[in-house]
């Protein structure tokens, strides 16, 4: 994890300590995690789908949820003031293809770009071994290409990430996206051959 965290330029990385076996909500975990938030005063927050069938995921997620509204309020004892994240976003890509996923659909309501970064995201997921993935091991490339490039389709980029956000923004107008009138003044084919670009064809992992 912190050496996945490197590669991104993130140095603060925390562990709460947890044994996450049995996946349950638990009131520790909860302060723990408002303690965190309290401390760092995040703008936004981004966790799993709270209805993710990965146990593990949906848990974490709804523990983070609750944890944000303690966070909210006064905490007797806590050395911080009340804060609120303005947003918290869900991750949209599903989880396992069972009954569950497929019942409660995640439509994104968020489509970032993230084209100038995928071999950066690349070289920080082959740190979590643990998970299968590695320099030596084509699945982060399998799962970049199916899923970040399957957003990025849809975005007309070569790689996006989807998000879903759980509170609903307050515009002044209402948004038009920057990528749909700058495509506008494309060709089908240089949009076509923008979009399909697969830049993990050359990646090769830092030594």
């Amino acid at each position: 994890m912190i050496d996945a965290a490197a590669e991104l330029g993130v140095t603060d990385v925390r562990f709460l300590g947890y044994d996450g076996s049995v996946p349950m909500v638990e009131r520790e975990i909860i302060e723990d995690i408002a303690d965190v938030i309290g401390d760092v005063l995040p703008d936004i927050i981004i966790t799993h789908n709270p209805n993710d069938s990965v146990p593990g995921h949906a848990v974490a997620t709804q523990m983070t949820l609750l944890a944000m509204e303690a966070a909210s309020g006064i905490r007797p004892g806590k050395h911080y003031p009340p804060h609120k994240s303005n947003q918290i976003f869900f991750h949209a890509h599903p989880g396992r293809t069972n009954v569950h996923e497929n019942d409660l659909l995640r439509i994104p309501t968020t489509i970032v770009d993230m084209t100038d970064a995928v071999q950066q995201k690349a070289s920080a997921m082959n740190k979590f071994t643990s998970q299968h993935y590695g320099d030596d091991s084509p699945l982060q490339r399998k799962l970049s290409e199916v899923l970040d490039g399957l957003y990025g389709i849809s975005a007309r980029v070569p790689y996006a990430e989807a998000f879903i956000a759980y509170n609903p923004q307050t515009c002044k107008t209402l948004p038009v996206d920057y990528y749909d009138t700058g495509a506008a003044g494309s060709s089908m084919e240089e949009v076509y051959a923008h979009m399909t670009q697969m830049m993990l064809d050359s990646y090769q992992p830092r030594g």
